[in-house]
């Protein structure tokens, strides 16, 4: 199983992010645990990264980064995808 994080999304990825003061909770530590769920492969968007100026050592995870044309293929070899 994968997860993938796209446009905004790749915001939970970051290492250093503070959700207290918009009274928000912080996934990171949840985010941390995924390969207990069987979830061994995390992808990113490179362009969501490169809007965001993010690179992957702001990152919480080791991840797979993926362009546009990736991410069509990505989603198109899972027989379920669901969209949160």
């Amino acid at each position: 199983m994968g997860l993938l994080f796209i446009h905004d999304g790749v915001w939970q990825l970051n290492k250093g992010q503070n959700s207290d003061d918009i009274k928000q909770k912080n996934h990171g530590k949840a985010l941390t645990v995924l390969p207990l769920y069987g979830i061994n492969d995390v992808y990113v968007d490179s362009e969501a990264l490169s809007r965001r100026r993010l690179s992957t050592a702001d990152l919480l995870l080791p991840v797979k980064i993926l362009s546009q044309h990736q991410l069509a293929d990505l989603i198109d070899s899972y027989d379920t995808v669901f969209n949160f």
